[in-house]
């Protein structure tokens, strides 16, 4: 019984030395993002602007953000949140026909994201990246895309949860690091095959 006691003891300690040891690390970035979103029948109502409703895809381009707190710099797995601020550029019609598109009423998609990430340096300089999580995207789309129409008119505003992953390659020197990464997520609580495929890449700093 004392011996369990002493290797409980023991075990504690040497863990606690290793947190007070440990040295946390915290990414800053941003960047751009670019992604095709294949929309959901039950979201396509909300698109009377976009031929008529009758689309398949949106592509979208825009800013990003994001933060990463890792518990260590000698092991780079922590967590991440992300922020993307997105605008509609064209959309691919049910026909096949890709389309551009301007918003003359300022439609958006902000995405808010939340997971773990996990960075593994191939080398002093050069690394590769993982991250996975659930998110929440925030649409807000105009039902009419008049040029100079004076009257704001009426939004559609809606919102879905996803799920998500990044992986891609990361470049770090001294305090400052660059990322390049594809992006797949998932609305998991509509119909269809609601996914998005999207690159992105940035910068940032490391404190």
């Amino acid at each position: 019984m004392l011996r369990r006691k002493i290797v409980a003891v023991t075990i504690f300690i040497a863990v606690m030395l290793s947190a007070v040891q440990a040295r946390p690390e915290f990414w800053l970035g941003g960047g751009l993002r670019y992604d095709m979103n294949l929309v959901s029948p039950d979201w396509k109502q909300y698109f009377p602007a976009y031929n008529e409703g009758k689309i398949s895809f949106i592509n979208s381009g825009g800013l990003a953000a994001n933060f990463l707190c890792f518990y260590s710099e000698d092991l780079r797995l922590g967590l991440f949140t992300s922020f993307d601020l997105l605008f509609p550029v064209g959309f691919v019609a049910e026909s096949g026909a890709t389309e551009g598109f301007i918003s003359y009423k300022f439609d958006y998609r902000m995405d808010f994201a939340l997971g773990a990430a996990y960075y593994h340096m191939l080398s002093p300089k050069l690394g590769l990246f993982l991250e996975a999580g659930m998110g929440y995207s925030l649409y807000r789309i105009a039902v009419t895309n008049d040029v100079n129409e004076r009257d704001p008119g009426e939004f559609n505003q809606f919102g879905e949860w996803i799920a998500l992953a990044n992986l891609g390659i990361v470049s770090v020197y001294r305090n400052s690091f660059f990322r390049f990464y594809a992006s797949c997520s998932y609305s998991i609580l509509t119909s269809g095959i609601p996914i998005r495929f999207g690159v992105g890449a940035g910068g940032g700093f490391i404190f």
